[in-house]
């Protein structure tokens, strides 16, 4: 009896024992199913918040191509350039960015974007862009033109995904020395595609290794951080306002239109082929803008000639492997090339007070081309935006770009951004005015 009470309590123990760790099963694993659930659901939510950030291409004016080099081989950007077409001057620029630079990703940026992947760091290179959004499509590249346009402050209209051997069709890699401001330094360069075979690298090495040799670890920073770490650990406020040395000159690789290239397209247009062509590339390469709204600017580009063409890099140094970008100075290059600056908020109202601030204020203006009134449409244009301007006139001889004379050397950046390629000198300013403006042909208005 004793004993079959006994097995009758053992048995109803470990049935007890059963059912209750059935329950914690149940609801352990209940907990972590649904916390899988909501936590992808999340992220599929943040995700789709960060990606509604990316703008759509369009169709400016002054094109603004993003145009990312794919090396499918070793999986990430081997070269990066913006494409600048100004259809109203017929003006093609493109300014090489070397993709061993590193981007910072503004703070608040920055958090928004870690919702996607926390591991993404906020200091990284352009050629690792597609490391980090594994997303199975191009949104990768949409990230980059959101990222570069808050970096450099400046508005991109679409991108272009281009594999290396469709891009080395049309362009070259040359070697050349550029200046603080992104030009090149005289017209000695040599095409580093060009050399003598026995100079050649080995067939393996990537021919944009300069440009691709960056640093193998990232800089991390705390997604809750409001500015980005410093590489340089905790430096003194001495070190910290000591300003940087630029050197005069930096020897970087650009990458121009090849010479086969130009006459290519002379023979498309011959035959009046030239939309039939574009279409085949665009077949070629991925983007954001349809082919429809690409082939809009066929007319446009088959005014263009070879003298048309213009190339600059992005104005940095190297620091070791990393390219370092000198932001002010890439600000104005971008203004030269009138790749305009995301509005700010106060845009209006900045615009109509501009000449009141400016230290420049009482202009002159002069006439260097054969075309009548064009000083006295820029003297409207100036005084609309509240500069004074006490003459215009004339001048001889005619010039091709705009020449900006002051009094002083660092005066008249502000207004490089009005004109196409616009230079400036110091030199002799009329008694009473503060700069002289001298337009050339290329900014008839």
């Amino acid at each position: 009896m004793a004993k079959n009470i006994f097995k009758i309590f053992i048995k109803g123990f470990l049935q007890a024992i059963l059912i209750l760790a059935s329950m914690i099963l149940c609801g352990v694993g209940g907990f972590f199913g649904t916390r899988y659930y909501y936590t992808k659901k999340t992220n599929k939510e943040n995700a789709t918040k960060i990606a509604s950030m990316i703008g759509d291409a369009q169709i400016d004016d002054v094109s603004k191509n993003l145009i990312y080099v794919w090396n499918e081989d070793k999986g990430r950007i081997s070269s990066c350039l913006l494409e600048v077409f100004d259809t109203q001057n017929n003006k093609m620029t493109y300014i090489t960015i070397p993709t061993s630079g590193q981007v910072t990703i503004p703070a608040q940026m920055y958090k928004k974007i870690c919702m996607v992947n926390q591991e993404i760091p906020q200091v990284f290179s352009i050629a690792k862009l597609c490391q980090y959004f594994d997303e199975g499509d191009d949104t990768a590249f949409g990230y980059g033109v959101l990222i570069l346009e808050e970096y450099f402050n400046i508005d991109i209209s679409y991108y272009t995904v281009v594999p290396t051997d469709v891009f080395d069709e049309m362009f070259e890699n040359r070697e050349v020395d550029i200046d603080q401001k992104g030009a090149i330094k005289g017209e000695n360069y040599a095409s580093i595609d060009k050399v003598d075979s026995s100079e050649k690298k080995d067939e393996g090495e990537d021919p944009f290794a300069h440009d691709d040799s960056f640093v193998t670890t990232d800089n991390y920073a705390d997604s809750t951080t409001e500015e980005p770490a410093s590489s340089g650990g905790t430096a003194s406020s001495e070190e910290n306002t000591t300003e940087e040395v630029m050197p005069d000159t930096t020897s970087v690789k650009v990458r121009m239109v090849r010479e086969d290239y130009f006459q290519k397209v002379e023979e498309y247009l011959k035959d009046s082929d030239l939309n039939t062509y574009v279409s085949e590339q665009c077949a070629r390469v991925r983007s954001n803008l349809d082919v429809s709204d690409k082939l809009s600017y066929v007319e446009k580009y088959q005014l263009l000639t070879k003298e048309d063409y213009m190339y600059y890099c992005i104005p940095g140094k190297y620091d070791g492997k990393t390219y370092v970008f000198y932001e002010d100075n890439a600000s104005k290059l971008f203004r030269k090339c009138n790749v305009n600056e995301v509005p700010s908020e106060n845009e209006d109202e900045e615009d109509e007070n501009e000449g009141l601030q400016s230290e420049l204020f009482n202009l002159v203006i002069l006439n260097s081309t054969q075309t009548a009134g064009v000083a006295a449409n820029w003297s409207e244009e100036f005084t609309a935006r509240g500069y004074n301007v006490k003459e215009v006139g004339n001048y001889s001889p005619q010039l091709t770009d705009t020449l900006i004379i002051v009094k002083e050397e660092g005066q008249g950046e502000e207004f490089l951004r009005f004109f196409t390629n616009a230079s400036i000198e110091v030199g002799d300013v009329p008694s009473g005015a503060d700069a002289k403006i001298i337009i050339g042909s290329n900014d008839i208005k």
